[in-house]
């Protein structure tokens, strides 16, 4: 029996490493949080998933989906994280906002996000949550990015006055962006980084916080 093997194009090759690196990063995801939610269940009991694990899938699904349309990047996504950290950390909301599409989506799990209960879509609802972290003194330290394509995935340390007011000195979250053309188009950002200490603190403290309204 003869097996035929045909060689991709380069642009479809380019697909084919866009989404094995995304699966690469979704099993990396999914393994790190796995892994934080096994020691949750050792250490309290019980069978309820926090957010973050929840959402795994729909993260690998989104990486996934997005990674199998690009054929280039049109932008350096990780140039425009660190344009982003850089306008937050000077106060320029304005600036920050400037690096988004009219139409894009953040859904955080931050500290005080306005985007946390429901997705903040559209410049108008963006500007108020980039004004809020401008507010709350917001500085952070890029740790390690991944770009493929027009997705970055990013770890990031980050200090604010929430983070202070638990009595914590920064926190590490793990956050996606998905670029269009030059500008964002969606960012999935503050997932916790349970495995370290003070991210894990911090997260137990604003778990015992009352609902925001």
């Amino acid at each position: 029996m003869r097996t035929f093997v045909r060689t991709a194009p380069p642009h479809d090759r380019k697909v084919q490493d866009a989404v094995a690196w995304a699966v690469k990063v979704a099993h990396d995801i999914n393994a790190h949080l796995s892994r934080v939610y096994a020691q949750r269940i050792r250490h309290k009991g019980g069978n309820t998933m926090d957010r973050s694990f929840c959402c795994v899938t729909l993260f690998a699904a989104t990486l996934i989906l997005a990674a199998s349309t690009v054929a280039r990047a049109q932008s350096d996504p990780a140039a425009v994280l660190q344009r982003h950290v850089d306008a937050i950390a000077r106060g320029d909301a304005a600036g920050a906002l400037a690096l988004y599409a009219d139409d894009a989506i953040i859904d955080t799990h931050g500290p005080g996000s306005l985007c946390s209960a429901a997705p903040c879509v559209g410049k108008a609802a963006i500007q108020k949550e980039l004004e809020r972290r401008v507010a709350a003194k917001q500085a952070a330290t890029i740790l390690k990015t991944s770009v493929s394509g027009n997705l970055l995935v990013y770890w990031i340390e980050s200090r604010n006055d929430t983070v202070r007011k638990a009595g914590v000195d920064r926190i590490v979250a793990l956050g996606i962006l998905e670029m269009k053309g030059d500008k964002i188009a969606s960012a999935h950002v503050g997932i916790p980084d349970r495995t370290d200490p003070q991210t894990a603190r911090f997260d137990e403290w604003r778990r015992a916080q009352p609902p925001a309204r």
